[in-house]
């Protein structure tokens, strides 16, 4: 009972703590991601009326997922905020070919726009595209507890570099050398950029203090709406037949839908000490005082406010560095533990471990009867 009395005054010393981390770290987050999305000028190549591909390949589907891949590079401050920026690489694509020994109707591009269908025994549909983004984000941190935490976020995309790739050929087979080559081969290549946004939230479970593995769920608004070939001319969309809309329209690529993935994440302490979940910064008299109007046993007294001396003989630092040593192969094994008795165990020598940092930090400031009075509390409470 005694030893509890006693970290709670300790902590009151102090400001709050939170579980994960630290208040202040570097973060390199690297995810996987998987989004469910409709890119409306692709599957209307693959759906529309009588000319799309759907008509002469009738098991041909459309384009539903992209992947991607990048990371969340950032600063944690004050505890739950976390700034940085999002590199991003996304791709997709769609293949679809039919080859038979009996030639069937088909459209190609060079028609021009004619609805009368040509005949062929292979034909080849292949497109794909893919962005490199980057933009700011901001993550706010909603819950943080034990080895759990989850944050919600919102960041700005800039898709610096899109590529759009499409490639329209028949033969007599898939080995035919005329796939390759006009007029049987129709290519599309094109390029630009654009602005998106994306909105996340990421559950993590840490393995250590400093390392976790992460479930995403977000949604992501990302939409090119100008391509241009290598000469710079427009790109304008149209149909497998070779027909524009009676406007012709631009060639869009779109990246937008819902996404969910994988995410790891790093969190590299810049301040001093570990296991430490830091606390915010204060000055040096106001994170030592107690309230100096309450009335303690002097066992309990935890006003640590005294004016710097010069050093004596008492304890030294390297004394709290071994104590510092203690309370974490104390944390080590506790976090080892699955027990909720283990893991209040952790969380009090986490606590612990803060103080100790504290007293480390300023230990300059007491006489050597103060520090060898902290000292003693502290081995108090790791003793029990």
């Amino acid at each position: 009972m005694k030893k509890t009395v006693l970290l709670v005054f300790l902590v009151l010393a102090c400001s709050n703590v939170i579980a994960r981390g630290t208040s202040q770290a570097v973060l390199i987050n690297p995810y996987f991601g998987l989004g469910y999305i409709n890119p409306a000028d692709i599957n209307d190549k693959i759906t529309y009326n009588n000319v799309g591909i759907k008509n002469f390949i009738t098991d041909a589907s459309t384009l539903k997922w992209d992947k991607s891949f990048g990371g969340f590079l950032g600063y944690r401050f004050g505890q739950r905020f976390n700034v940085g920026f999002i590199l991003d690489y996304t791709s997709a694509g769609k293949f679809i070919s039919k080859e038979s020994s009996t030639a069937f109707s088909m459209y190609h591009p060079s028609q021009n726009g004619s609805v009368t269908p040509m005949t062929a025994t292979y034909y080849e549909f292949n497109t794909s595209y893919n962005a490199f983004s980057v933009g700011p984000a901001l993550y706010y941190t909603l819950y943080s507890s034990g080895k759990l935490s989850m944050d919600a976020g919102l960041g700005a995309l800039y898709a610096m570099k899109v590529n759009y790739f499409e490639d329209i050929t028949y033969g007599s087979s898939s080995s035919d050398p005329a796939l390759n080559q006009a007029p049987n081969l129709h290519q599309v290549i094109g390029s630009g950029s654009g602005f998106g946004f994306t909105f996340n939230v990421s559950t993590a479970y840490y393995l250590t203090n400093y390392m976790g593995v992460g479930l995403d769920l977000g949604y992501r608004y990302l939409k090119v709406g100008t391509l241009k070939d290598a000469s710079g001319n427009v790109i304008k969309f149209e149909y497998p037949n070779g027909a524009h809309d009676t406007s012709p329209a631009n060639m869009t690529v779109n990246f937008s839908g819902i996404y969910f993935g994988l995410s790891m994440k790093f969190d590299i302490d810049i301040e001093d000490g570990s296991p430490s979940t830091a606390v915010e910064e204060t000055s040096a008299t106001d994170k030592w005082n107690s309230n100096a109007e309450d009335k303690q046993p002097e066992e309990l007294n935890t006003n640590w406010d005294t004016q710097p001396v010069p050093p004596t003989d008492g304890p030294t630092v390297e004394d709290m560095h071994d104590i510092k040593k203690q309370i974490q192969r104390k944390w080590n094994k506790a976090q080892e533990g699955k027990t909720p008795d283990d893991q209040k165990k952790a969380e009090r020598y986490r606590k612990l471990y803060d103080i100790s940092s504290k007293l480390e930090k300023d230990w300059g400031q007491f006489t050597p009867e103060s520090r060898k009075d902290k000292i003693e509390k502290i081995k108090t409470i790791l003793s029990r």
